[in-house]
């Protein structure tokens, strides 16, 4: 077959694609056996963006087939080789930068019907995805729920095993406030004791001054480790109240998983619980706050006296 004549016979406008794009060679005779035209494609991928593609195509012609290039810069990929072969009409193209299609002689509105059915199935394959996805994170969200009931309800019962031993064991702790401030009572009585003047007195004077100053650091070390023990429980019962709170709020929505359900089935026990154990704990502690603030009037009172007796008498020789 002549060159004119073979560029001829594969001229005109070839339509094709496959499942996510759609490809448009338009191929002019442009004498000689050289051929010339265009190729575009369109796209889209897994989310839904469109890709575009346009190059000239520029090349020679034989028999049923051609060669030649897809024209371009360094910016946008350079030169590509790209071939075809006509056979029952259908022409079979292949290009190197991965291009393998089959297209079929049509129109530029074919094309575009494509485009548009395509860009089509995209939409309503993002919107499924996009249900897909809704329904995981919904899914995920439930299930970390379920594993925040799950751990609170926990936090809980350690919580209710564990308060109640260590206010009683502070309550004991406590106890120290009574002794430590009858032995400063103690040290006062025999301090106003010792009247009299001369170097032996002031001697014992200072001692029974250290006697007490000794007392009084003890007693600020129980009360610190009782308010301290109080502050942990004070700390651990607020998170927990909020903790709470925002699972009621949870098992207070309407659906969910039979999981969930189950888990904000067993909630009000556990929350039963924790309200019992912070009113009697709390209580607790605020009874050692008063025997501490009782000790401490106690105590200031008797530095009073121990001041004015040393402001008296100490300077004595």
């Amino acid at each position: 077959m002549p060159l004119h004549a073979a560029a001829a016979e594969l001229s005109g406008t070839f339509v094709g694609g496959g499942r996510d794009f759609v490809v448009v060679l338009q191929i002019l005779p442009a004498g000689e056996g050289k051929i010339v035209g265009r190729l575009r494609t369109t796209s889209f991928d897994t989310k839904g963006v469109k890709h575009l593609f346009d190059r000239s195509v520029s090349g020679a012609a034989s028999g049923d087939s051609f060669i030649g290039k897809l024209e371009g810069n360094w910016d946008n990929g350079g030169t590509v080789a790209i071939s075809g072969s006509l056979s029952s009409g259908t022409l079979n193209v292949s290009a190197a930068n991965g291009l393998n299609v089959s297209l079929r002689r049509g129109e530029e509105q074919d094309f575009n019907r494509i485009v548009e059915l395509l860009a089509n199935k995209s939409n309503t394959t993002q919107q499924e995805n996009a249900q897909r996805d809704s329904a995981k994170r919904t899914e995920n969200a439930i299930n970390a729920t379920v594993s925040r009931i799950k751990a609170l309800r926990f936090d809980i019962g350690l919580f209710a095993n564990a308060e109640p031993r260590t206010v009683e064991a502070k309550a004991i702790t406590a106890e120290q406030y009574r002794g430590l401030t009858q032995q400063i009572r103690d040290k006062v009585e025999q301090l106003e004791q010792i009247t009299q003047p001369g170097l032996g007195s002031v001697s014992k004077r200072y001692v029974l001054q250290a006697d007490m100053s000794r007392a009084e650091t003890a007693t600020l070390r129980v009360a610190s480790e009782v308010f301290d023990a109080q502050k942990n429980f004070e700390t651990q019962a607020a998170k927990l109240n909020s903790e709470i709170g925002e699972a009621q709020r949870a098992c207070g929505v309407p659906g969910g998983t039979q999981a969930l359900r189950q888990e904000c089935v067993l909630l009000p026990a556990s929350s039963s619980t924790f309200e019992q154990v912070n009113k009697g704990v709390g209580d607790s502690y605020r009874i050692l706050r008063d025997a501490w603030q009782k000790a401490k009037v106690e105590q200031q009172e008797l530095s009073k006296r121990t001041s004015a007796f040393m402001t008296r008498y100490q300077y004595r020789r």
